[in-house]
């Protein structure tokens, strides 16, 4: 089954919004890629493709998401 051409994309939005609410509400040692990736909606290896580890995350999650309120 063939991806659509933005799904790589999609997925790695989908982490970034779901690691800033999980950071925001269990703190960085509260949620593990597991959780981080299932609260996401896709599996821990689209996390690793998009991100190397749970701190790569933490770094863009800052970039992209401070200053976002929800």
């Amino acid at each position: 089954m063939r991806y659509p051409p933005d799904q790589k994309a999609r997925a790695k939005q989908a982490i970034l919004q779901a690691g800033a609410r999980a950071l925001r509400t269990s703190g960085f040692k509260g949620i593990g890629v597991d959780g981080l990736a299932a609260s996401a909606g896709v599996t821990s290896g689209a996390f690793y493709s998009n991100f190397s580890n749970k701190e790569a995350l933490l770094e863009e999650v800052i970039e992209t998401c401070l200053g976002e309120l929800s």
